[in-house]
């Protein structure tokens, strides 16, 4: 694997972990009929910090 793939690799990685919240919120939050900041807010409230602090650990 050249030094491009890997780079290329680990920057895809660091973009999911970074993303995978804000995804569980809103796949979380998808039968809402009317969103607001409060409401998205609350939903990544609820979501929590575990899935990027778990995922960081293991990268």
């Amino acid at each position: 694997m050249s030094r491009r793939t890997t780079g290329t690799l680990l920057l895809v990685i660091a973009a999911l972990l970074y993303s995978v919240r804000y995804l569980s919120a809103a796949i979380f939050g998808s039968g809402v009929t009317s969103w607001d900041s409060d409401l998205f807010q609350g939903m990544l409230n609820y979501i929590g910090t575990a899935p990027q602090r778990s995922w960081k650990r293991q990268a």
